[in-house]
């Protein structure tokens, strides 16, 4: 079946611009922003390779000890009854008390598992700081949108003074004067609400260079943000430990706890005896039967199989060593109740304050929302001399005053939200490539 080519063509670039869509909408995303920041911080990607380099200490902890070769060599060799010695070669290999290998290499990937905590830290520190500053950004693009359409309400006003004293049936002169003063009472508030504008818009370029800071990019690249709203979140409550055991710090302590466990373990089998196999060869050359004869054995090479047993006279050094490592162990579980407890009541704190946030915002909501009624119906009243120009202004700010909080509330709330993350880390591991070395 033959095809159009211009419907080939157009069916090709249709495909490849749906799979390029996807990419292009996330581009100023928030999770495309935390992708980058966790690719270009210098911090967590060095905790990454200070983990890597911890995974390859595994492998070195359960590696036998090199063998040690001894060579002899006789430079004038004498001559004995079976020969003249010349060189003789050993050949030795130590073996650990059993079990020693599997208790270093446990150690071992204890320290791995700490250095990962260590790295999970970091990560989920900068993703909380980029998340804190994403949600600060969005808030003060909203509150600079609604300054501007506040000062546009108070030219919408202006206007509204200006027609209703022109249309006037007072004197002249009386009406000159009388409007002219509202009219400048309304430039005074715009003065203030443009310099407001200034201000936040002054506060957005601060915090995109902070934001860009964190993204370990170029300081003047714009940031794009969305409409703020809040962020969805499954944390409504601490049913149960499990939640808080996912926190890095306490994996961290955790595993710093097994770590002394295991490495008191390694201790105690250092203090048994280890022993050492091989082989010694001995290379003799014939000598001459002038004053002794010689016998069958003259100029036989020897081969000698060799045991060596190291014995660990001294224990005061590795009962020393046991108690360190215990008191250490004692030490590290000690920090890791503390932690826990420390973690729950943050985590509770935080949920107060997560209810405390969205009850604020309802409430924000509802008043900007009467005010906003208010201000409308007090426009209408102005027109027929039922309200005054202080009033309507000062509803006008109570307006604005509303929905700068109601901002500041969402930005609190998923600031929140980002800190209860945070401590029950939500963010998956990376690959844990320790647990295969």
């Amino acid at each position: 079946m033959n095809y159009n080519p211009f419907l080939k063509s157009l069916f090709i670039g249709c495909f490849w611009w749906l799979l390029a869509f996807p990419i292009a909408a996330q581009v100023d995303s928030l999770t495309y922003y935390l992708q980058e920041g966790l690719s270009n911080n210098a911090l967590v990607r060095s905790r990454y390779l200070a983990y890597q380099a911890m995974v390859e200490k595994i492998p070195q902890a359960k590696a036998y000890k090199n063998p040690t070769l001894e060579v002899g060599v006789a430079l004038k060799p004498m001559a004995v009854l079976y020969g003249k010695p010349v060189a003789d070669f050993k050949l030795m290999q130590s073996f650990d008390w059993i079990g020693t290998r599997k208790a270093a290499r446990l150690q071992a990937k204890e320290g791995a598992k700490k250095s990962l905590a260590v790295y999970a830290m970091s990560r989920d520190e900068l993703i909380f700081q980029i998340k804190k500053q994403w949600y600060t950004l969005c808030m003060l693009k909203e509150k600079e949108k609604n300054a501007v359409a506040n000062a546009q309400l108070y030219q919408t006003l202006k206007d509204l003074v200006l027609k209703k004293y022109a249309n006037s049936p007072l004197v002249s002169s009386r009406k000159e004067k009388t409007s002219m003063s509202t009219v400048l009472r309304v430039e005074l508030e715009l003065l203030e609400i443009n310099n407001q504008v200034k201000r936040i818009h002054s506060r957005i370029q601060s915090a995109e260079v902070q934001f860009n800071a964190l993204l370990n990019r170029d300081k003047r690249l714009p940031v794009h943000t969305t409409a703020l709203r809040k962020v969805p979140s499954s944390i409504t409550r601490l049913d149960d430990a499990p939640l808080i055991l996912r926190n890095p710090q306490l994996q961290q302590q955790k595993a710093q706890q097994n770590f002394y466990a295991a490495k008191q373990r390694v201790d105690q089998l250092m203090g048994y005896p280890s022993f050492g196999l091989g082989v010694k060869y001995s290379w003799v050359d014939k000598r001459m039967g002038d004053v002794i004869p010689v016998t069958s054995m003259n100029g036989k090479n020897m081969i000698m199989p060799m045991l060596s047993i190291s014995l660990p006279l001294y224990r005061s050094k590795y009962n020393a060593m046991k108690r360190e490592t215990r008191f250490n162990e004692q030490a590290a579980s000690k920090q890791y109740q503390e932690l826990q407890i420390r973690l729950e009541a943050q985590y509770m704190e935080l949920l107060n304050e997560l209810s405390d946030a969205d009850r604020s915002i309802d409430l924000y909501a509802q008043q900007a929302t009467l005010a906003n009624t208010t201000y409308q119906l007090m426009l209408d009243e102005y027109a027929t001399e039922k309200t005054t120009l202080s009033a309507i202004i000062e509803v006008q700010k109570q307006l604005l005053r509303y929905q700068f909080d109601q901002l500041a509330a969402i930005s609190h709330y998923n600031t929140i939200v980002a800190s209860l993350e945070k401590i029950v880390s939500q963010q998956p591991l990376i690959n844990t490539t320790h647990e295969n070395k």
